[in-house]
């Protein structure tokens, strides 16, 4: 642990997932869910190699995990991206941020569609809300330049926009209600035990109950005066996006 540079990657890396993905699975209905389900027990089936894992039953929530786990994925990945950067910088082991400048080397067309979802887009009514064919776009843009992003940025799209979308909810509603939006986004009951693979399919693409569809909504409410106020965040979730917080 003398040097530096080793220290640096695990302290940020316990950061990302203890305060990031730890968070999410602690401290949101939708994550605790997922945390409780059986597929974690199966999975540990499946690692050790014990037969249980070979069942019908198994199958089943495995689908359902990865349902709700592929759309959640860039606020996953983006806000433990984040957390691990704010925290690494008031620590003094961050590692560099993401900015717009660094997706440059994108097609122009691919990158003025982001920067515009992302970045420039607001909330004025009921219909400047975000949609999950928005979300798709962002995703689909993501993992066609997969390669750019890994090798030129230096992480997956789910990590360097997923930071973005966490980095313009910050501007607008204020770094101490990051975690609060996190929860409110994920303030999501599946019923994963009983809903069917069918169903959680169909729900799945509604923007009430996608969570990557919802985070980038909220991150589009800007509280002006009023940023990191927690029961600002809450009220105008409700009033403007019908969001309610329902949390612990």
């Amino acid at each position: 642990m003398e040097k530096t540079e080793p220290r640096k990657d695990i302290l940020n890396t316990t950061c990302h997932e203890k305060f990031g993905h730890g968070f999410v699975a602690t401290w949101t209905k939708a994550g605790e869910e997922l945390r409780k389900s059986k597929w974690r027990k199966r999975k540990l089936a499946k690692d050790f190699e014990i037969r249980d894992h070979l069942t019908p039953d198994w199958e089943i929530i495995r689908e359902k995990y990865e349902i709700i786990s592929k759309h959640m994925n860039y606020l996953q990945e983006g806000y433990s991206t984040w957390i691990d950067r704010s925290m690494g910088k008031e620590l003094g082991f961050g590692r560099r941020t993401y900015d717009w400048n660094q997706l440059r080397g994108l097609p122009l067309d691919h990158f003025e569609k982001l920067k515009h979802h992302i970045l420039e887009r607001k909330v004025i009514d009921i219909h400047g809300r975000a949609n999950v064919e928005e979300m798709k776009m962002i995703k689909k843009i993501g993992k066609i330049h997969e390669g750019h992003f890994t090798s030129s940025v230096g992480q997956p799209p789910e990590y360097v926009l997923g930071y973005l979308i966490f980095k313009k909810l910050k501007e607008c509603v204020g770094a101490k209600n990051v975690p609060l939006a996190v929860k409110i986004a994920c303030n999501i009951d599946y019923n994963l035990e009983e809903i069917s693979i069918s169903d959680l399919e169909k729900i799945i693409h509604k923007p009430k109950f996608n969570i990557d569809t919802r985070i980038l909504q909220i991150s589009r409410l800007d509280l002006g005066r009023r940023k990191n106020d927690a029961e600002a965040l809450k009220e105008v979730a409700y009033e403007r996006l019908n969001m309610v917080y329902g949390g612990r």
